[in-house]
């Protein structure tokens, strides 16, 4: 794995990544920019070199939290994981709960910040708490994770537990 810096202007640095494309062999360049210091700018291009390498490194996408949602409850249905019926709620929910209000913000940018500041919007909202903890599960996991355990047997917080007001 190669990669270096080109300065854009004073302070603004391009990181380019070269790696190899695994379906083809072909050499291909990955972009990213950084602001701050070189030297700044070179202890990043050696963490990005590590982490294609270590193949923990994550695409970058522009795509937004309602794309993916509504993506994922047409694979749900697709799969056969879901009903047509409850296919038909969860987009109820995307629709009204989920892309309303973090539908717009590009799914890779979302924090617990996020995700906290739009449950206190739904249950200021008057939502009901049930409506909002299934909300989060059509945001968050969605039918394959429900009630899986972690490991040592403690049951994972389930969202709707999670989402009860104070």
């Amino acid at each position: 794995m190669k990669g270096h810096l080109r300065e854009r202007s004073p302070g603004h640095w391009a990181i380019v990544i070269d790696a190899r494309d695994p379906a083809t062999g072909k050499r291909k360049r990955r972009w990213h920019s950084f602001k701050g210091t070189k030297r700044e700018a070179q202890v990043e291009c050696a963490r990005l070199i590590a982490s294609v390498g270590q193949g923990t490194y994550v695409e970058q996408s522009k795509m937004t939290v309602a794309e993916f949602v509504r993506g994922r409850v047409t694979q749900w249905e697709t799969a056969g994981n879901i009903t047509p019926r409850t296919a038909q709620r969860y987009r109820q929910l995307v629709e009204n709960q989920i892309v309303p209000h973090i539908g717009t913000k590009p799914l890779q940018k979302v924090s617990r910040l996020d995700v906290e500041a739009w449950h206190a919007t739904l249950r200021n909202g008057g939502l009901a708490a049930r409506t909002i903890g299934h909300a989060h599960r059509v945001l968050g996991g969605g039918p394959e994770r429900r009630g899986k355990r972690r490991p040592g047997g403690q049951k994972r917080l389930q969202a709707s537990e999670g989402a009860q007001g104070p």
